[in-house]
């Protein structure tokens, strides 16, 4: 698998990818030079777009990142549709 690093700098990348329990679990995390997402551009889509995706299958998406020490970013996903009444 190719993943790119970008401006990263990443010279490790670790992906995860398991299910548990009827849910899709992957993790993604590298040791490139992470930055501050409180940061980011309000104007910009990228992090809340990805956040409401998750949240619209019923999953959840996390990012971790602090400057100097890399990136990870989590996401799950329900694999069975809840049942509606």
């Amino acid at each position: 698998m190719v993943v790119p690093t970008g401006l990263a700098a990443a010279t490790e990348v670790r992906v995860q990818v398991a299910i548990e329990d009827g849910t899709l679990r992957v993790n993604i995390e590298d040791n490139g030079c992470g930055f501050d997402p409180s940061a980011t551009r309000p104007e910009g889509n990228g992090l809340r777009n990805m956040r409401q995706r998750f949240k619209d299958l019923g999953g959840r998406f996390t990012l971790e990142s602090h400057p100097g020490e890399g990136t990870r970013v989590s996401m799950t996903i329900p694999l069975t549709q809840p049942r509606r009444v």
